[in-house]
């Protein structure tokens, strides 16, 4: 029976080629949510081993569409006895994960479906019994590192954590004002694709990763929708660069060799019908959209690549081409619309590259739901046909390293040559420019254009602006990719410290080890809200902005003449006035005191 279902896992692998993997996929169910209880949903899912069946609604599951996938998780009903806790899920689809990445190949994890579906609980979980994936392969990680440490082997590990918001990234763990909000993609040849300026922090122990989770985990945009009241609003990516470093002698020469995995732990955003997003909030509604609009690129790239594994062999040429042996033309070969969407765009390796990937399709087994459950298994089914050609990355950063440099200088080079041949050309009549070629770049110059046009490589530069700036994004790599371990251990530190001492200037007291929110003071220098949240046993912190600030009923309409009375005030002052049409706060505390009058809203020094 087992080499039945996997000879019909796995149909998808005639004619796959050597070295090549196809993307693993885990189906996971979860129980009923409070919504699909009130509503008395149905239930149309069944699991059965690798197998898992989706009824349509109202046929009481007799008329169903079969799929099979590597994994089907169970979730339904605890006491079930085929129930799958988190630690099963781990041990089926986390410990390979491990594995591999001890072996030194690249890995990815990423979950999807829904919004509500159990994507962040299988990703994240709870406390205890109940951690997700992420944070128990984290601590697996360092459990496999105490146990190989040696005189001979050793490891280092860092972490990095952003979010992509509205197709901009945000870096999680950055605690300058601002500066999260600034970051951007980009793509170099050496590295692929990569966000410039993303922290990365060192790590020695497990403690202090779940640390940076919990802090990176806050600052994550979370808003509520009719489908989820604690709706993901975008995607977050955890990434983990993982360093061996083994030590062998042949005769008399120490030889060091280095494997650097990269780890990315991907929760996506739930994707969801503009129907059940809160209509009267523009906000959910665009937010909604550019979400749909990632993951349908998502799937166009699925689908691409599937259709790339399962019939490549027939388009490897370029639209107009004759086979050599038929004699007739070859299709147009396929293009994966990478670039199309942030994520994509970075997880480009992790899908149809250089990685050993798994896909966790969550669902629910509510027969309202059947349309997105549906969706999604689709999803995963595609997702199980993309072949993959991972490696094992041994020296990879010194190779980027030396390519980088050898780049850098060719880029110098050049640089001098384009300043030479204007100089010439700006002090000749007759203008003539200075030509020089080198063994990697060439120089090409006209006498009816001031600018000489630059070829390295495979790309082209028209000005000396764009040679400077490749220069200085080469330049940046490689700085970042010679610090030293003790640096970036130095620089985490100085960072957690920082996080520290901001967090206390807004008024949150951290324990001792500067790890655990252990109270909420007066903010510093800030006028402020508190409102004491009973439902989720949180106090809420709400700063007021520099000018005027007004409060009243939702759904008041201002008269310009508010906006214009703003602008009299000075920036430097805050002061808080109380709309008429206001009984009182009835929804909280304001200030120290906690009048719900409002009158001691504003520090007097303010």
């Amino acid at each position: 029976e087992f080499v039945e279902v996997e000879n019909a896992t796995h149909l998808h692998r005639k004619g796959f080629v050597l070295g090549a993997m196809s993307v693993k996929v885990a189906v996971r169910c979860r129980p009923f949510n409070a919504r699909e209880r009130k509503k008395g949903a149905d239930c149309i899912v069944r699991m059965d081993g690798f197998s898992t069946q989706l009824g349509l609604p109202n046929s009481n599951m007799k008329d169903t569409r079969n799929f099979t996938f590597d994994h089907s998780f169970w979730s339904f009903d605890r006491e079930d006895e085929h129930y799958s806790t988190q630690e099963q899920v781990f041990e089926d689809v986390g410990v390979q994960l491990m594995t591999d990445v001890l072996q030194g190949y690249n890995a990815c994890l990423f979950a999807y479906g829904q919004t509500g579906a159990g994507k962040s609980y299988s990703m994240m979980g709870g406390s205890n019994d109940e951690r997700g994936l992420i944070p128990r392969i984290c601590e697996r990680l360092f459990e496999e590192v105490q146990e190989k440490s040696s005189s001979t082997w050793e490891a280092k590990i860092e972490v990095s954590y952003m979010e992509i918001y509205l197709e901009k990234v945000k870096d999680l763990l950055n605690v300058g004002e601002g500066e999260q909000h600034k970051l951007k993609v980009r793509e170099h040849k050496t590295t692929g694709p990569y966000v410039e300026g993303l922290t990365t922090h060192a790590v020695t122990n497990f403690e202090g990763v779940k640390a940076l989770m919990e802090d990176g985990n806050k600052m994550r945009t979370v808003k509520s929708t009719l489908m989820n009241d604690v709706s993901s609003r975008s995607h977050a990516i955890f990434q983990i660069i993982f360093k061996q470093v083994q030590t062998t002698q042949r005769d008399r020469q120490i030889v060091k060799t280095e494997r650097v995995s990269k780890i990315s732990l991907v929760d996506l955003a739930g994707s969801e019908r503009s129907g059940q997003i809160n209509a009267q909030s523009t906000d959910r509604l665009k937010e909604g959209n550019v979400i749909n609009q990632s993951l349908s690129t998502l799937g166009k790239v699925i689908s691409t690549l599937a259709d790339v594994a399962s019939t490549g062999k027939n388009r490897k040429g370029v639209g107009g081409k004759k086979g050599k042996k038929t004699g007739k033309k070859v299709k147009k070969a396929f293009h994966v619309p990478y670039r199309e969407s942030t994520l994509t765009w970075l997880l480009r390796e992790s899908l149809g590259g250089n990685s050993k990937t798994v896909m966790l399709a969550a669902i629910s087994p509510a027969a309202i739901n059947y349309e997105e459950t549906l969706s999604t298994l689709r999803y995963a089914n595609q997702a199980k046909r993309i072949m993959n050609k991972a490696v094992i990355n041994e020296d990879a950063t010194a190779t980027m390293v030396r390519k980088l440099n050898d780049e850098i200088k060719m880029l110098k080079e050049q640089l001098e040559v384009m300043h030479n041949a204007n100089n010439a050309q700006a002090n000749t009549t007759s203008p003539s420019l200075l030509m020089r070629q080198s063994s990697q770049g060439e120089l090409v110059s006209s006498e009816m254009d001031m600018h000489a046009r630059i070829q390295v490589g495979e790309k082209k530069y028209m000005t000396a602006e764009e040679i400077s700036a490749a220069l200085e994004q080469s330049e940046n790599l490689v700085d970042e990719l010679s610090k030293s371990w003790e640096d970036k251990l130095t620089s985490t530190l100085q960072m957690q410290q920082e996080r520290t001492q901001r967090l206390a200037e807004m008024g949150i007291v951290m324990d001792e080890g500067g790890e655990i929110p252990v109270g909420v003071l007066a903010p510093m220098n800030r006028p402020y809200l508190l409102n004491h949240n009973h439902t989720i046993n949180e106090l809420l912190v709400h700063y007021l902005r520099l000018g005027v600030t007004v409060v009243t009923r939702m759904g008041t309409k201002f008269e310009p003449t508010v906006i214009e009375e703003e602008e009299e005030y000075s920036t430097e002052e805050s002061d808080y006035i109380e709309d008429d049409r206001v009984d009182g706060d009835k929804d909280g505390d304001c200030g120290d005191d906690g009048d719900e009058d409002g009158g001691d809203m504003v520090d007097e020094n303010d």
